[in-house]
C-alpha cells in the first residue's frame, strides 16, 4: 500500500513539474505564436500529453502489486510462525478497524453524493431557466 501511494505521489509530482514547465515555456513564446494558435487547443494538448507522461511514470512499475502481495503474505506467514495468538488478535483488530472506517467513509460519501445531486439539480434548473 505504501509503495502504491509512493508511486502515485511520484507520478503526480512528475506530471505537476512537467506541466508547470510546459505552461511556462508556452507563455514565454512570442506574441505571434499566440496569435497563430488557439489557446484552448494548446491547453488541451498540453494537459493530454502531460497526463500520458504521468501515467507512463506510474507504468514503470508494472508488477509492483504482485511484489507487494508477496511481501505481505511473507510477513503474515512469519508472524503466524512466531506467535499465532497475537497474529490472530491483530488480524481481528485490523478487520474491525477496517469495517468501522469503511462504514464511516460510506456515510460520508452518501452525504456528499446527496449534496452533489442537489447542487446539480440547482445548476440544471438555472440552465433551463436561462435557455
Amino acid at each position: 500500500m505504501f509503495t502504491f501511494r509512493t508511486q502515485q505521489f511520484f507520478a503526480a509530482a512528475v506530471a505537476s513539474d512537467l506541466s508547470q514547465e510546459v505552461y511556462r515555456r508556452t507563455l514565454m513564446q512570442p506574441y505571434s505564436f499566440h496569435v497563430r494558435h488557439n489557446s484552448s487547443d494548446l491547453i488541451g494538448a498540453i494537459t493530454q500529453d502531460v497526463g500520458s507522461v504521468g501515467g507512463g511514470c506510474f507504468a514503470l512499475y508494472p508488477d509492483a502489486g504482485g511484489v507487494n502481495s508477496l511481501v505481505v503474505v511473507g510477513i503474515a506467514l512469519t508472524l503466524v510462525a512466531i506467535d499465532p495468538g497475537i497474529t490472530l488478535g491483530v488480524a481481528i483488530f485490523l478487520a474491525v478497524a477496517y469495517g468501522v472506517l469503511l462504514r464511516l467513509t460510506n456515510r460520508r460519501l452518501a452525504r456528499m453524493l446527496y449534496f452533489i445531486r442537489v447542487r446539480t439539480a440547482i445548476v440544471t434548473a438555472y440552465e433551463n431557466f436561462i435557455v
